[in-house]
């Protein structure tokens, strides 16, 4: 989508507070409201870890780690599924009891059938289960895992062949190989009727322990992370094939990353991008780029200051940026939680990051979640700490590009608007209200900081400019 912002040159400076933006989803920068809808109090949920899901109802659903209408101050409770809407109404919808599952830490996914899939850490045997739940408040428990057939599952990821698939972190057929007892992880399908079939077990060398969800690329085949394993126990990105078939296209070092937990994201351009939790020169994490047949490059090395320790997977903008959360890191200044507290972040596929907006635990701590992106083009997430009752919140980060500076010299006009560091733009022209067309001034601008610049020598008298944000 093209987005465009426009002034008239025979106004200047006074203009600058008048401007407007013609709405695009994704568009982001400097102009950033951070905005807290929910702070949890444990009745209504405690600790959400996990990514909110968008569903057809226009709501988004979520899940809390524990909490609940039994909770009581103790940590002994089992979470909660919730909705929450663009405008902040809040609805708690089901509390887990243990007998129907608990601790749902992976969140949900909105099946092809228009309902909402989940797994838990807890229930009957301890070892997690899958369940379903419809938007009207209809809970289903599908199926429990016993360790041999994995052991807690990860967020599910929506086949296009109407099936679910998933990962669990633990377990698979290979448990009695693992002198500890917990196996090396699994990949699974899941049937919309819960027909739950293990289709991987890993070896706990080549791969060992995916602690992220599965995401099917563009050519049918579904991505993944495991946080250890790998040629140097670093590590590693594999790839699944529905024919069973399992690649590892690239195993981590501690230089280039360590320990990913995040779930993957495929760009516009095809290529996959993800994050590691540790790694890099800093140690506080990395983000990449991996072409399916695993050519892999190292974009950015978190620094603290601009976040620390990404546990979340990234979301695609309409704009081609990436936007994710950092668990730690920033520049929140709240006593104890001073630069731990999380960044919410853009970054363009080339590497440039700009920091949209900083925790301070007031307005929540550590966004274990990642985003999602609202009809209305904000983004939602969660933190899983912080907030009123220091227990998590739920989030929103809405962006408002606009103008910033507007200057005429000896008749030259110099503009500067609210941008991202990668992104392309259009600076044009027109010289009346009634002209239907534009004219471009100048070439494209890729922005290398926040605050883009074009200048015009000034030919005409009146000259209507805008800028159009190109895909």
């Amino acid at each position: 989508m093209i987005c465009w912002m426009s002034f008239c040159s025979s106004i200047p400076l006074l203009l600058a507070g008048l401007l407007q933006f013609v709405g695009c989803l994704g568009i982001a920068r400097a102009d950033v409201t951070l905005t807290t809808l929910v702070s949890f109090n444990g009745t209504n949920g405690a600790n959400p870890t996990a990514t909110l899901v968008l569903a057809g109802d226009g709501n988004f659903y979520g899940t809390t780690t524990i909490g609940g209408t039994n909770y009581n101050g103790s940590r002994t409770t089992y979470g909660t599924i919730f909705r929450i809407g663009t405008n902040g109404t809040f609805t708690n919808l089901f509390t887990f009891l243990n007998t129907n599952g608990a601790n749902p830490a992976s969140g949900l996914a909105l099946g092809t059938d228009g309902r909402l899939y989940g797994g838990t850490q807890g229930g009957t045997n301890s070892r997690g289960s899958i369940f379903r739940f419809t938007t009207n408040g209809v809970f289903t428990n599908l199926f429990l895992f016993n360790g041999t057939n994995g052991y807690w599952p990860n967020r599910l990821a929506p086949g296009t062949d109407g099936n679910l698939y998933g990962t669990t972190q633990y377990g698979g057929t290979n448990i009695v190989k693992d002198p500890y007892g917990f196996g090396y992880g699994t990949v699974f399908r899941v049937g919309t009727n819960g027909v739950v079939t293990n289709l991987v077990s890993f070896d706990g060398i080549t791969l060992d322990s995916p602690l992220a969800g599965l995401i099917q690329g563009a050519d049918g085949s579904f991505y993944g992370t495991t946080s250890v394993g790998g040629t140097n126990g670093d590590g590693s990105v594999f790839r699944f094939a529905t024919n069973r078939t399992v690649t590892n296209l690239y195993s981590f070092s501690y230089s280039d990353g360590f320990y990913p937990q995040a779930a993957l994201a495929q760009g516009f351009d095809g290529n996959i991008y993800g994050a590691t939790y540790y790694g890099g020169s800093n140690g506080l994490g990395t983000v990449f780029r991996l072409t399916t047949n695993g050519a892999f490059t190292s974009l950015l090395l978190f620094e603290n200051t601009n976040g620390a320790n990404p546990a979340a997977a990234m979301i695609m903008g309409a704009d081609g940026l990436l936007y994710g959360a950092a668990l730690e890191g920033g520049a929140g200044t709240n006593g104890a939680t001073a630069g731990i507290a999380g960044t919410v972040f853009a970054i363009s596929t080339n590497g440039l990051l700009t920091t949209l907006a900083a925790f301070n635990n007031t307005n929540g701590l550590n966004p274990a979640g990642g985003l999602a992106l609202g009809p209305d083009g904000a983004f939602y997430g969660t933190t899983e700490n912080g907030g009123m009752y220091g227990l998590g919140t739920i989030f929103r980060v809405q962006v408002t590009p606009s103008f910033k500076t507007i200057r005429r010299t000896n008749g030259a006009v110099t503009f500067s608007w609210s941008g991202l560091a990668g992104q392309i733009y259009q600076p044009q022209y027109r010289t009346n209200v009634t002209q239907v067309t534009w004219s471009n001034l100048g070439g494209t601008i890729t922005a290398t900081n926040g605050t883009p610049t074009a200048s015009d020598p000034g030919t005409d008298p009146l000259r209507i400019y805008r800028v159009m944000l190109l895909p």
